[in-house]
């Protein structure tokens, strides 16, 4: 009923290339004397080692990549962490200056001091003027 399975005993065995047939082939073609010859074989060889040198270099070309983009990508968060954090100090300061701009006590000192006055009787000229509404805004340190 079945064919014989001769032929397929005889199915060529190739090189770790998937192309060249191996020295102990047994297959029809190189029993007819058409297996490659040492020339082709090191050509062979050689094209392989190319192939995978190629392949191994985009690898490392792709992980080299990867590896840039995720680098630009941890460099972006801390710019952008830092950016948020400026920002946020800048606000505390216009706040605070915009604080500082409404504070009439500044401007009675400055005008004091103008005229003449030493500071420490320009500061107790002030807290007699200005009662200290603001206990905690008041930082005076004793000198």
């Amino acid at each position: 009923m079945g064919r014989s399975l001769s032929l397929l005993a005889r199915l060529p065995s190739f090189e770790e290339d998937g192309v060249t047939h191996r020295r102990d082939c047994g297959c029809a073609r190189c029993d007819a004397g058409f297996g490659p010859s040492e020339h082709e074989r090191a050509e062979a060889r050689r094209r392989w080692d190319d192939k995978r040198a190629r392949a191994a270099a985009e690898r490392a070309a792709a992980r080299k990549r990867e590896a840039d983009r995720l680098k630009r990508a941890e460099v972006d968060l801390f710019v952008n962490d830092q950016v948020q954090a400026t920002d946020r100090r800048v606000r505390s300061l216009h706040a605070l200056e915009d604080r500082v701009r409404q504070d009439p006590r500044l401007d009675e000192l400055a005008r004091l001091r103008r005229a003449g006055l030493p500071l420490r009787e320009a500061l107790a000229e002030i807290d007699r003027r200005f009662p200290p509404l603001h206990a905690e805004n008041n930082t005076e340190t004793d000198d």
